[in-house]
């Protein structure tokens, strides 16, 4: 049975995009290097937050000061915090290999770059995926798995037609699949199986000879 995961959020973990896509962190990280999607994480001036889950279950953010991290940096778990900006390609590499990356130079929603006056330590965990970049890949995924099954299709109409070939020479001509008298064949077939209504198979014939254009054997 499919888990369904409900998103409510407009920045989510790798590790909840991982659930909610059924995929792996990795995965994620990769497509982010393959430059389908941008990762981002939250800052504020110097200011971080220490994020943990009360006995509610409910997740709490706590801001902590660079002196307070400094002292307490073995003891909190430190994200930085405030406004969001995408984090570069080439710190992508580095967290994936190595899952942290001491960096400044960051990318701005409006497409600008810019430069922190301090370097911060980017961890694996402190990574977001932002609602509109969720959004626009899910658009992309979706589009491509409708693509992946037309072809799948296709697919199966030529394999089908072929094998028809094969059975009989009555579904030749100069020795390949005869796409208008397999078309003929099944239209007899569906109005035999829904004698009161059979539904017409249109252009059946030309969607045939287009799959077999496509994939070949020879």
């Amino acid at each position: 049975m499919t888990k369904i995961i409900q998103l409510k959020l407009n920045a989510y973990s790798l590790r909840e995009i991982a659930e909610y896509w059924n995929c792996t962190e990795r995965q994620i990280i990769q497509l982010a290097l393959d430059g389908k999607l941008r990762l981002a994480i939250k800052v504020y001036n110097d200011t971080l937050v220490d994020i943990y889950t009360n006995e509610d279950g409910e997740t709490v953010e706590q801001e902590i000061s660079i002196a307070e991290r400094n002292a307490n940096s073995t003891k909190l778990n430190f994200q930085p915090m405030g406004r969001y900006i995408f984090v570069g390609i080439p710190d992508l590499i580095t967290i994936d290999r190595e899952g942290q990356v001491d960096t400044r130079i960051f990318e701005e929603i409006t497409g600008e770059i810019i430069c922190l006056k301090e370097p911060i330590t980017v961890k694996t965990d402190y990574i977001r995926l932002l609602e509109d970049e969720k959004n626009s890949f899910d658009s992309i995924k979706l589009l491509d798995d409708s693509q992946e099954s037309d072809m799948n299709t296709m697919k199966a109409l030529a394999i089908m037609a072929w094998m028809l070939s094969e059975k009989s020479s009555a579904y030749r001509v100069a020795g390949r699949p005869n796409a208008k008298k397999i078309n003929d064949v099944i239209q007899t077939l569906v109005e035999m199986a829904f004698p009161e209504d059979p539904p017409k198979l249109k252009s059946f014939n030309k969607k045939i000879a287009e799959a077999l254009k496509l994939f070949n054997p020879e």
